[in-house]
This record gives C-alpha cells, structure tokens and sequence, in this order.
C-alpha cells in the first residue's frame, strides 16, 4: 500500500521549491508506508535523487532536499524495508524512474513493468505508451512514471484496484497523488478529478494528455475504503469520512449492545464509534491513547507490530473502569493485538463486558496486490466461528459487517468492489 505523489510545477522559479513540495506530498501520505521515502526529480535531462529508509516527517531534511532541482518529480513512501537502496521507490529502471502502488502481474514486477513502458515510449507518445503497458500488464496498481525530459506518466490498471487523483496544470501546478489529501497538504484548492481504471495521462509544462483502455470491470480495493484510506481523503468521487459514518450507523442497527460506553481503536475507527454513538446514545469516550501516531498494522515484523501496539494503543483506565465497553475496530486480521489489549483493559483497568464490533467483514484470505495481509494460516476469522472468535481474544461478543453491508456504506455495487480479502475470491484475474 505505497503511497506516490508527483508534481509538474508550470513556473519555472519552481526549480528549487519542486522537491520540498512532494516531501509535503509524501508526508500527507505517510499512513501508506512509514518505512521508506524517496523523491527523483528531473533536471537538465538527468534524475536528481534523494532516498532514505525514514518515515516521511523524518526524512524531510531542507538541506537534502534542496540539493535535487527540477520543476517537475515524483515521490513515493513505502511499508517495504529494501535491503538495496536502489530498490527504494521510487525505482529507476530502463531510464524512467517510477513509483507506484499494487504489484504488476510480471516475472520482475515493477522493473519490468518499466522495461516494457520505456518500449512503449520509443515508439509512441507518452499517454499512448502508458495505455498499451497497461493493456498488457495484468494485477492491481497504480503508477506515475517519470522521464528525464520531464514528462510524468501516470495511470491505474484495467479493473482500478488502487487510487489514484490528479489537479491542475493550465496556468498551475499539475499534481498526481495516491489520495486526494496530499493535495491538501500542499495547498490545492482545484476540485480533484479522479483517473478511471484503465486511464492513463502524461503531464508536460503545457498539456495534459489522456489515453484510455477499453474496460467495464471496476474492482476498487475495498479495504481501502475500511483502514488504508486516510479519513480527508475522497476515493473516485465519494467522500472516506462519510463512508465511516455510515459502517459505525449500520454497525449500531446491526448490533444494538447494551453497554456504558463505547469507544473507537485510534485512528481509523473514531469515526465509528462516534456514528454508534449517535445512533445509540451510547456515550463515546476517549479510550485509549496514543504514544506515536504509527500505524502498527503495517510494520513488517511481528516485533515492531507489538511494540508500535504499546506505543498506540493504551487503554485508559480513568476511562473504562468497572464499565460494560464497546470497542470498535476497523478489522480483525490475527487478533494478536485486540487479546492483549482486552486482557490489560479487564486485569489492569477492571472493565466488566467487553463486546468488539468490526467496521468491516471477516478478513480470511492473502491480497496479491500489495495490501499487506499475512498468511492465511495466520487469520483468526479464516479458522473460527464468532463465538469461537470472541473467546479466543477475550469479548463477550463480537459482530462484524458483511460485504453486502461494506458495499452498501461505500455506496457503489458490491460487483465494483474487490472484496478478495474478505471473500477468498478475485474476480475476473487472469
């Protein structure tokens, strides 16, 4: 779950401010990948390059950055510890640099995905070039290329399994992100317009040049929509906050608990307990807290997974003492993290019932196209029933949402959705 960003500044006094602004971009995207940091600029018909394995608030160096010029680049963050410095995205292969999101269905992956683009270019122009490259690489991604002349390609694969916006150019900065609040985070007030599964554009100083292919098979990721998304962020038109609102409203009609208070795992399922809340009357409370705003779901070992657990999630026992609580949460995927936290929540703060409800459904298989789930072995819901669930990790009861229910929230048909983690079943892959 990358995030990538790229920009096309349309002044050329921008060649010294281009690079700090996708640092911005990237640190607006830091919940896609808190474990590299890399941004290629184009200058004087050569890559300019800074990469580093930080997360992006601590990789933004000014003085580092202000080493690599251009008016026009692209950037990426990642959840992938690389060995080689050269594999930190974004990745420079065949004379293009790229950073993208998802994995490409290919023997080399995201290289030979930029071996066969740089083809493409020889022999045609940039937004045809990414068109055909997309028509021949199967999977579930997003890409923005970039060439040393200083174009930017970017696009998303035939059925838009990952996101991907686009703002601007025609007198402003042209601008590409993985989400739309990055364009937040540098200052953007154009609406966003959103690229279409199998859409590819190239951004020049001047223009901005579209090529589509042909297909009717929309499989948006959505798990997206749940957890990876970031709350200011709309994904192909519809708005993530409101989708939030709604799974807590429907988790409340599905689930009306009898309980104290309720109260939502930070950060992702606030916004579901405070639609419980309000649809319930059940007070929302404030109850845990947070060391480092880190996403420990996305760390790559199980280690730093229990340690980023202690430094986000720390009941507090003022709040939850010898209370009936509702804990609401974006998923369940090991269940590793919500037993330790309900044991510490009945032993150290006293709670009485303890009831989980899930803003999502039962997430039971691998995703191959990049979100991090682990090994099927490894899913709690993939082997046990509710009950079964609730004892294992300590609830009284558990509750989770169906696809249908998801689809209903997110507000398009469940037949645009991929739900391949929730279901074991990838629609229409070759």
């Amino acid at each position: 779950m990358p995030g990538v960003f790229g920009l096309r500044a349309y002044y050329e006094d921008w060649v010294n401010s281009t690079s700090r602004f996708i640092g911005y971009g990237l640190i607006g995207l830091q919940h896609r990948g808190q474990e590299s940091f890399g941004i290629v600029t184009a200058y004087d018909s050569k890559f300019k390059v800074y990469k580093c394995q930080k997360q992006a608030r601590d990789a933004f160096d000014e003085r580092k950055l202000g080493r690599i010029p251009g008016c026009v680049g692209i950037g990426a963050v990642s959840i992938y510890k690389e060995k080689n410095r050269k594999n930190v995205q974004p990745i420079i292969e065949n004379g293009l640099a790229l950073a993208y999101d998802g994995r490409f269905q290919l023997e080399d992956g995201a290289r030979e995905f930029a071996r066969m683009l740089g083809k493409e270019l020889e022999r045609n122009q940039p937004e045809q070039a990414g068109a055909n490259a997309i028509e021949k690489v199967s999977g579930g991604y997003a890409f923005c290329a970039l060439t040393k002349d200083g174009t930017i390609i970017f696009g998303r694969d035939k059925r838009g399994v990952k996101p991907l916006s686009h703002v601007g150019l025609g007198f402003d900065n042209g601008l590409v992100s993985s989400e739309t609040c990055a364009f937040n985070v540098v200052g953007s007030k154009s609406p966003p317009q959103y690229v279409e599964p199998g859409e590819c554009y190239a951004i020049s100083r001047y223009s901005k040049k579209k090529c589509k292919v042909e297909t009717n098979d929309r499989k948006l990721c959505a798990f997206e929509c749940v957890y990876l998304a970031n709350i200011l962020s709309k994904l192909d038109g519809f708005a993530i906050s409101a989708v939030r609102r709604r799974i807590g409203k429907r988790l409340a009609e599905k689930y009306p608990v009898s309980a104290d208070i309720v109260v939502g795992v930070p950060e992702t399922a606030r916004p579901f307990a405070l639609a419980y809340s309000n649809a319930t009357g059940i007070p929302v409370e404030e109850g845990f807290a947070r060391i480092l705003g880190e996403r420990s779901a996305i760390k790559p070992t199980q280690f730093e997974r229990e340690v980023g657990v202690q430094l986000k999630l720390n009941p507090i026992r003022e709040v939850t003492a010898r209370k009936n609580v509702i804990v609401i949460d974006d998923s369940v995927v090991r269940g590793t993290t919500v037993r330790k936290t309900f044991k510490f929540m009945r032993d150290y703060c006293g709670v009485k019932d303890l009831h989980l409800l899930v803003g999502s459904p039962k997430i039971v298989a691998r995703c191959p196209y990049g979100t991090e789930v682990p090994g099927e072995d490894e899913l709690i819901a993939r082997h046990l029933s509710d009950r079964e669930i609730a004892e294992a990790i300590g609830a009284d009861s558990i509750g989770f949402l169906t696809v249908e229910d998801l689809a209903d929230c997110i507000g398009i048909s469940l037949e645009e959705l991929c739900t391949g983690c929730f279901t074991g079943k990838y629609q229409g892959e070759d």
